[in-house]
Formats: structure tokens, sequence, C-alpha cells
């Protein structure tokens, strides 16, 4: 009786052995078999593909949107608390739709692994990228998910010293006229400033890049850049405007220099992605520049050596830089920004 007791908890511990054995086998060769297939790919046409000319647009009018959600992104530190209650003063003083957050957080060793074996990063990113580089680009691409899988036609997205500019005070940011029929994404913190009167005309289709600290993303909009963005390679705010349906290289000047610099030197990390559209392209448009960030709002106002008090003296005199600059801009170069 005991000799048979005793064999049948040894063949219950054989067989869960082996089943415990199986079932690591198995995942070793779903990983490596899925490595082995992504590593080859990463650099190709499924993750980048080949630059081609852009589509053919075919605008058939314009109509007005309306802007029911905003994420603003974040994190638990010091700093972004400052620029956080900072954002929300400014907020307030023009009419937005509600706000929640979505906080940044860099992925630990296990985390990123998972993630890059899934391909929403690319394996070099972590060996090139600070901390807070990455946890933006997941936020953002996180952001991104929760529009696409969410019910609101249009949301704005935030990083969190996002600024309202050239709005007069009590503007309307929900409603938006004049919006091209095929738009999917509006670089509401990027071109032209003038005063904005409701409309988005005219609009231009967005060709280069950066400055996304404020961006309005359509439901299809965001399923096409939950797909084009992976595997992320540098910080997605940096490298938006790739996905853009009009972008096309650029072989000289400023554009280019963006491309090759703000892309981290990204070419020689990880080859085969210089000069690639993101695929698929999504159709961006900008226009009035709606936004800018608190930690940045000198440079349309500042030339040679002028001291800040020289640059604020400027922009509130409405002489260069914004066409309404921020109703509470203080020195934003201080560290609590930075």
């Amino acid at each position: 009786m005991a000799i048979s007791a005793r064999f049948s908890r040894g063949l219950t511990v054989l067989l869960c052995s082996l089943g415990a054995f199986t079932a690591i086998v198995a995942l070793l060769a779903l990983f490596l078999g899925n490595s082995r297939a992504y590593f080859t790919t990463a650099a190709g046409a499924k993750s980048w593909s080949t630059y081609d000319p852009p589509v053919p647009r075919n605008i058939t009018g314009t109509i007005t949107i309306h802007i029911t959600r905003a994420i603003v992104i974040r994190s638990r530190s010091n700093k972004s608390n400052a620029r956080v209650a900072s954002l929300q003063r400014n907020f307030a003083r023009y009419k937005l739709p509600p706000v929640e957050f979505l906080y940044a957080k860099a992925p630990g060793y296990l985390s990123y692994t998972w993630l890059a074996w899934r391909g929403v990063f690319h394996p070099k990113f972590k060996d090139h990228h600070s901390d807070a580089q990455i946890s933006l680009a997941l936020a953002m691409y996180e952001a991104f998910e929760r529009v696409a899988r969410g019910s609101d036609s249009w949301v704005y997205v935030f990083e969190d010293d996002a600024r309202v500019v050239n709005v007069p005070l009590g503007g309307d940011l929900v409603t938006l006229r004049d919006v091209p029929a095929d738009a999917e994404f509006l670089a509401v913190s990027r071109q032209h400033n003038r005063v904005h009167n409701g409309s988005f005309a005219p609009a231009e289709p967005v060709i280069g890049g950066g400055l996304m600290q404020a961006l309005l993303v359509s439901r299809e909009g965001a399923r096409k850049l939950v797909q084009a963005l992976k595997p992320i390679w540098a910080p997605n705010d940096v490298i938006l405007y790739k996905a853009g349906c009009a972008w096309v290289p650029q072989p000289l000047g400023h554009q280019s220099a963006y491309d090759l610099e703000r892309d981290f030197g990204a070419e020689k990390k990880m080859p085969g992605i210089k000069n690639q559209r993101l695929q698929p392209c999504v159709n961006m448009y900008y226009s009035t520049r709606l936004f800018d960030q608190t930690s940045n709002p000198t440079p349309p106002c500042r030339t040679g050596n002028m001291t800040l008090a020289q640059v604020h003296e400027r922009m509130m005199a409405r002489t260069c830089g914004y066409a309404i600059p921020p109703e509470d801009w203080v020195d934003e170069t201080t560290s609590i920004y930075r």
C-alpha cells in the first residue's frame, strides 16, 4: 500500500515535471521563433517601408470637428507637478474638453524585453536613450492606443508643459471649423503665429518636423499611428511627422539636419531607417499655432544676446513671436520647468 502510494506520488511529480518542461520548451520556441522573425524584419519592409511618393490627396472640402477629450502625459516628479499646475491654470482660461492624465514611466528590464519582443520597441532603443525619453515614447504610444480603443472622434494629446497661445482669453478650443475633410491628425503646436478665430484655415500638409507638444488626433489616425510607430526607435514626439502622408526626404537645409540629428543618429545605430516614411501614413495638417510648450516660449522673439527681460518686453508688445502671447508668461527657463 505504502509502495503504491509512493509510486503514485512519484509518477505525479514526474508527469508534472515533464509538463512544465514541455511548456518551457514551447515558450522558448515561440520566443526564439518570434525573435528571429522580428530581428530579421526590424530594418526591413515590415516595419519601415522604403520611401514612396506621396499619395495624391483628394480633399473634397472641409468639416467642423468637435473635440471631446484631452489626454495629458505627465510623470510623478515634482517638476511635472509644477508644470501640470501651470498647465491647469492656463487651460482654465479657455474652453477645452475634460482633461485626463496618463503617467509616463520607464519600463523595467523585463517589461522592456517583453515590449521589444512584441515589437513595440526596437531592441536597441534603450541603449541610446534616457529613461525620460523612453517613458515619454511609451506614454505617447499608450495615449494613441487609448484614442484608438475609445469612442471619441477627436482627442487632444498634450505633454505636461503645453500652453495656449494665439487664442483670445476664453476662446473656444473644443470646436474647430474648416478642417480638411481627410484630416486624421492636426499639429496644433506648430506653424503660424496669428490670432485664432475658430477656423483651421488655411491648412497645410505637415512635411517636416518635431514640435509635437500638443496634437489633435482622430480615432482613425490613432489606429494608424499605433501600427506606424512600431517598433519605436526614437521619441515619438520627434518622429511623428515621418508618419505624415506628405512627408518626403529632405536632402538639404534645416529639415535634412532635423531628420539626421533629431533622429539621434538612428541610421548609424539601427541601419535601414534613414529616409523612411512610417506606414501606414496619416493625413497630417497644420495651420495657426494654438499651443506651445512652457519651457520654450522665447525663441520666436530672441535675437543675439538679449536678456530674458528684453525678450519678455518684445513678446508682450506683440512685435514678434505669438500674435497673442500667453497671458501668464513667466521666466520659464528656470529649473522648475526643465
